[in-house]
């Protein structure tokens, strides 16, 4: 049964717009830019790191979209968007890989449905996009932390 995987980059209107008033253009271009590059380099590490070669269906806005010949395992999602999040969440920009499970035919004959149902899934996934951070939630030792310098 084939996959159809929606790579999801949240976070990038305010990393756009968060910029000090002067030089805007100039900083609006090149962040715009830069969301551009990045959704282009979620790709190419999602496609380098599969067994298979996906089909990419849409690129656009911060949003991809691939059929899969097989869908993969959570751990793969898990790894993939893991490894670029890293990286990104100093920025506030953050991937979310979501996937659903499709029959042969139905991309063709019901793509709409497949949309909505995968974009449902991603909606459920963003809500859960720390768990791939579990150093956000360990207890903090109240002994060891500084005070500040007031």
């Amino acid at each position: 049964m084939p996959g159809f995987l929606k790579g999801d980059i949240s976070g990038i209107q305010s990393f756009i717009f968060r910029i000090a008033s002067r030089g805007a253009a100039r900083q609006l271009k090149g962040r715009s830019l830069y969301v551009q590059l990045l959704s282009r380099f979620c790709i190419t590490h999602q496609k380098r790191y599969m067994e298979q070669e996906p089909e990419i269906i849409y690129e656009g806005g911060g949003n991809f979209y691939f059929s899969l010949p097989t869908p993969l395992s959570a751990a793969q999602l898990y790894e993939q968007s893991g490894h670029i999040n890293q990286h990104l969440a100093p920025l506030g920009i953050y991937l979310v890989l979501s996937q659903i499970e499709v029959r042969d035919t139905q991309l063709n004959s019901a793509y709409g449905d497949c949309v909505q149902q995968l974009n449902a899934q991603s909606a459920r996934d963003r809500q859960r996009k720390y768990q791939q951070l579990p150093e956000l939630f360990q207890p903090l030792d109240l002994d060891q932390l500084e005070e500040p310098d007031w």
